[in-house]
């Protein structure tokens, strides 16, 4: 199991509060799903999501307990959870798929729980394609925020069928794109 200091990219010196404000300034959703990956977006949101394991109880229940968070930002924290999925596939690195998991529950399952079960399958596929403890560093991501929406949420989706977490019931599958590995959605099941 990794740490908090491990795999995390970002300033060490980054509080929390000015990792919030730093994010705040830099989310474009539309532009993210277009940015390289990793993009510049991508570094923004390792530096709030290191910030945040690295930050005290205290601190972090702060944020939790604030909707510190836009709808739009809570969608870019879904989307780089889907972003490190990839990511830690195309590097065999397990650092990105903890940091999806932490950004899932910093987001805290507020914006909408069915995307956040989406990007839940794609890490635990990443984890397990790794040989990672795909349920371990979800528990570990939720440990940083107990009692939080977002800690029930992976508390819940943790005792869900393995059917109903699998690539195929999300509507997703393995491909490829110009930069390698990817996860895309099935068009038989998405449409064209």
């Amino acid at each position: 199991m990794t740490s908090p200091d491990s795999d995390f990219t970002g300033a060490d010196n980054l509080t929390l509060g000015n990792a919030v404000q730093a994010f705040h300034k830099v989310v474009d959703v539309k532009q993210y799903f277009d940015d390289d990956l990793p993009g510049p977006l991508d570094h923004a949101v390792d530096a709030l999501v290191h910030a945040f394991a690295k930050a005290g109880l205290a601190e972090r229940t702060q944020y939790l307990d604030r909707d510190a968070f836009s709808d739009w930002e809570r969608q870019v924290l879904i989307t780089y959870g889907r972003q490190m999925a990839t990511l830690a596939v195309r590097t065999s690195e397990p650092g990105p798929v903890e940091r999806g998991f932490v950004a899932l529950v910093l987001e805290g399952c507020q914006y909408d729980e069915r995307e956040n079960i989406i990007t839940s399958v794609l890490l635990m596929d990443a984890a397990t394609r790794l040989g990672l403890d795909s349920k371990a560093l979800f528990r570990y991501a939720a440990s940083l925020a107990p009692r939080s929406k977002g800690a029930e949420f992976a508390g819940e989706f943790l005792e869900r069928d393995a059917a109903d977490n699998s690539l195929e019931a999300m509507g997703y599958r393995p491909g490829r794109d110009g930069g390698g590995f990817l996860y895309e959605r099935d068009p038989a099941i998405w449409g064209a």
